[in-house]
């Protein structure tokens, strides 16, 4: 202990007598990220979580530069840089994400929908949105290759400035392959992630291939100058090595793909391989998708339209930088495509784009009974199955139930009726479950406390409609207070169904706060947010 409070003494004696200012400047920027930190802790600030935990980022990384020696600060932001265009996306997810439409009146009524996408599909999307935009995903997705490629990116801009500090025993070919390889490969991660980041379409594997990249391309030159014997001329000419050491950095990829086929053809490996019948329904065909677009596809694995049908839309919504209805009008006619490959195009001419469209015609089937015939189905169904030259039409009626029951069919059904395009903001505090809006009384209360709540409800966004008529509604709120001898009052609140008379839930707060008055409110105010706030968490996940 005695060593570290030494050594501490000591490096920050030397620094604050050479320069003053850094110190009080890093003392400064150490009380801000820890007091940023302890207000994560309070519910009261969450609405400004996303604005603490930038400040907090950018408080850290002028800490880490002002605390790193003069002459290394250069070499620290430009190492930095690639991980911090990563985390700049992670933060940008975060914030902007599909969001949950405002409720219909029905839906606020708690009335459901006959027809469409069910609660349950609702739901399903909503944990969806919650697990692919959440927090911990976030994190594992780009805030470790952003460290990792932060890490890298110092590594390397050390080895790069001072090779024979630390490659001591390597030969003057490798050093040389080594700083041309650096060189190309930082400055092909900076292209490639800032052409991303424009477009808001850096992914976790993106970021990973960066890191590969700034590793491989390197050792790659190195390899490459040892095996050409490549040394740096004397003269100040033109060297056509430096160009294919500085190429082997920028796109590793295409110099082992030439190496290993000057072996293939050195070790004449290889033969005539067998030719086997493709199914596959190119990407092409489905409308907005080129040769562009193909490719970014093919990054997520998506190679064909029987892979887009089955691809999960909020993945893509949150690794490319399309539109969400965009994706998923793309899967929503790989679908139609995959399920009518020989009909689909004739059914356009109806106005039938998707599969979505056809499943809508599930409601003329309704009173149809099963099994289908000819003779019992509607007139227009008939015409779309003679249009489309599907014979029987029965078997149009068959598929056109199937894809209304269909979990894809209405996963995306759901997303498109029920979620609007990217929306700001945190909803870290949103229940899982998509909670049906109820309508809910409050008498007056005495003091004007019915108010208070009322104001924390529609603040706080609780899953209750405020009605002015007892009959209206299917639950009541009702207060009761005692005073203390300090003259405080302690409110306790309890959500009750009046039909059955159960009591849903319960719960009190005192005017007093434990908190300091910057901290925590005081008063009636501040015990109706604790009520309401406490009322929230316990009906989260209630529906």
């Amino acid at each position: 202990m005695e060593t570290i409070i030494g050594w501490f003494k000591t490096n920050l004696g030397e620094r604050f007598s050479a320069s003053p200012y850094n110190v009080i400047m890093m003392a400064i920027l150490t009380i801000v990220i820890l007091a940023l930190l302890a207000s994560l802790a309070f519910k009261r600030w969450k609405s400004q979580r996303a604005n603490q935990f930038l400040t907090i980022v950018i408080a850290a990384l002028l800490l880490l530069i002002v605390s790193a020696e003069p002459t290394f600060r250069w070499q620290l932001v430009v190492a930095l840089l690639p991980a911090i265009m990563v985390a700049y996306q992670a933060f940008f997810l975060w914030l902007y994400h599909p969001k949950s439409k405002k409720k219909s009146s029905d839906s606020m009524n708690g009335q459901a929908t006959d027809y469409g996408p069910t609660s349950d599909d609702v739901e399903r999307a909503q944990r969806a949105v919650d697990s692919h935009f959440g927090l911990r995903t976030l994190s594992i997705r780009y805030g470790f290759p952003a460290i990792l490629l932060g890490l890298t990116g110092i590594v390397v801009l050390n080895v790069l400035v001072s090779p024979t500090l630390f490659l001591p025993s390597l030969t003057a070919e490798a050093v040389t392959g080594i700083k041309f390889g650096a060189v190309g490969s930082y400055i092909y991660v900076l292209i490639e992630l800032g052409r991303r980041t424009f477009r808001h379409d850096v992914t976790g594997a993106s970021a990973m291939w960066c890191l590969v990249t700034l590793i491989l391309g390197p050792v790659l030159a190195a390899t490459v100058a040892i095996l050409w014997h490549m040394k740096q001329p004397d003269d100040q000419g033109w060297w056509a090595g430096g160009v294919v050491l500085f190429f082997a950095g920028f796109a590793p990829r295409r110099v082992i793909a030439a190496i290993e086929q000057a072996a293939i053809q050195l070790l004449k490996v290889g033969g005539q391989t067998a030719v086997v019948e493709n199914r596959q329904i190119p990407l092409g065909k489905i409308r907005g998708i080129g040769p562009q677009v193909e490719e970014r596809l093919s990054e997520e694995g998506i190679l064909d339209v029987n892979s887009l049908a089955t691809a999960e839309p909020l993945r893509l919504i949150r690794n490319t930088s399309f539109d969400m209805k965009q994706i998923l009008g793309w899967i929503d006619e790989a679908i139609l495509l995959v399920t009518l490959p020989k009909g689909w195009e004739a059914l356009e001419d109806h106005g039938i784009t998707g599969a979505i469209d056809l499943a809508w015609y599930n409601n003329q089937l309704d009173t149809v009974a099963q099994p289908f015939t000819d003779a019992g189905l509607p007139q227009e169904i008939k015409d779309i199955a003679n249009a489309a030259k599907i014979s029987p039409a029965s078997n149009l009626a068959s598929t056109i139930v199937r894809l209304y029951e269909d979990r894809q069919v209405q996963y995306i059904w759901a997303l498109y009726n029920s979620f609007s395009e990217f929306a700001g903001g945190d909803d870290e505090g949103q229940s899982v479950s998509a909670p049906r809006w109820t309508k809910c009384f409050i008498p007056e209360i005495k003091d004007g406390f019915d108010r208070l709540l009322i104001e924390e409800i529609i603040k706080q966004e609780l899953p209750l409609t405020i009605v002015t008529e007892p009959g209206d509604a299917a639950y009541e709120i009702t207060c009761s207070s005692t005073t203390a001898e300090d003259k405080s009052k302690a409110y306790n609140v309890r959500l009750i169904e009046p039909k059955s008379g159960s009591v849903i839930w319960a719960g009190d707060a005192s005017e007093k706060s434990i908190w300091p008055a910057f901290v925590g409110r005081s008063g009636p105010r501040g015990a109706a947010a604790r009520i309401v706030s406490k009322m929230k968490n316990a009906l989260a996940g209630k529906g």
